[in-house]
């Protein structure tokens, strides 16, 4: 598909569309961490809760939630595959001088840790919250942890802090005095749950009261918002990682001096821009995508030598060892326009 042929128009119509397969993405992987939660809570959950044809269907559910995330992913490699061609057919030019191509590997270090480490961290809150979700099932059990035949019983006496039940074991009616819970309140005639050993069926309690204990679904509401949050920025950071470090390597850096300024208007009063000069004498000015704690650094002097590397939406401004402490400094940034000769 022809995006036209105004190469800043282009990166921004480029830009908004690697943004929704971002979140796509990110959808993708909190569903599958939905699943997850739920499937960890069914299987933690002490006794015989699970209905007939439950744990299939809900390990059929968490193999169609991983599915998804795999397709998608291989959407979102076809989708950049696309996009590198589409930018190729405007030309490099547009944002990188034809001349002064330079690479060396000591690049992008810090992105490359940056993109693994949101890797790691999605990694380990995906398992950590399937981690509470078990927990949460193993201690909710209530009935559940009951060993024996739970059936239903009627309350025929309440006396001296005893209740007399009748309750029927294959056919055969039974009748049995209980002490109940703390608290509890019973009257003649209530319909109760009791649970007898099915070899002493004498041998007869109370049932914990299913109905009383804590449901994990607010839990696992609350796990799925916090997996939500979590995986919508390191996997949309790790996949922006991989971009840039695709883009860098597909046009390698060209040398420049940058003036840093804070961004103009209230969305990036946080963010950096870049006034870029590169020395056959053209400019470009790139708007960042990410907040630094350098910012003051950065911007207290202008022309600072820098390298500038990738294309419209995925440029990178790489500053010297020196800058702002001991190791080069990759910042991303975004070029809303074209180069000016």
């Amino acid at each position: 598909m022809d995006l036209g042929s105004d190469a800043g128009a282009v990166a921004r119509r480029l830009e908004r569309r690697k943004d929704g397969r971002d979140l796509l993405a990110a959808l993708a992987v909190a569903l599958f961490a939905f699943f997850v939660l739920v499937v960890s809570t069914t299987l933690a959950a002490p006794g015989p809760v699970l209905a007939k044809g439950e744990l299939p269907a809900e390990v059929a559910a968490l193999v169609g939630a991983a599915t998804l995330v795999v397709l998608i992913g291989t959407r979102i490699l076809a989708g950049d595959r696309r996009d590198d061609a589409e930018l190729a057919r405007l030309g490099l030019g547009n944002w990188l001088p034809e001349a002064g191509r330079a690479d060396f590997e000591d690049d992008l270090a810090g992105l490359r840790a940056r993109g693994r480490r949101s890797l790691f961290i999605a990694g380990v809150w995906v398992w950590a919250l399937a981690g509470c979700a078990a927990l949460s099932g193993a201690n909710s059990g209530g009935a559940e942890a009951e060993t024996g035949t739970e059936a239903l019983a009627t309350v025929v006496t309440v006396a001296d802090a005893r209740v007399g039940v009748e309750y029927r074991v294959d056919g055969v009616s039974r009748t049995a005095q209980l002490t109940p819970e703390p608290g509890a309140t019973h009257s003649v005639g209530q319909v109760v749950s009791v649970v007898y050993d099915p070899a002493r069926p004498q041998d007869v309690r109370f049932a914990a009261g299913r109905e009383e204990s804590s449901s994990p679904i607010p839990l696992l509401a609350v796990l799925t918002g916090i997996a939500y949050v979590v995986l919508r920025i390191t996997v949309v950071q790790a996949l922006h990682c991989r971009r840039l470090d695709r883009a860098v390597r597909r046009t390698g850096w060209r040398r420049a001096a940058v003036t840093v300024t804070r961004g103009a208007g209230r969305n990036r009063r946080n963010l950096l821009d870049f006034e870029v000069r590169y020395r056959d004498g053209s400019s470009i000015t790139l708007n960042g995508t990410e907040r630094t704690r350098h910012a003051a650094a950065l911007a207290e002097r202008p022309d600072r030598l820098v390298w500038i590397g990738g294309w419209g939406p995925d440029m990178v401004v790489l500053f010297p060892a020196g800058a702002v402490g001991e190791r080069p400094h990759a910042m991303s940034a975004c070029a809303p326009g074209t180069r000016r000769d």
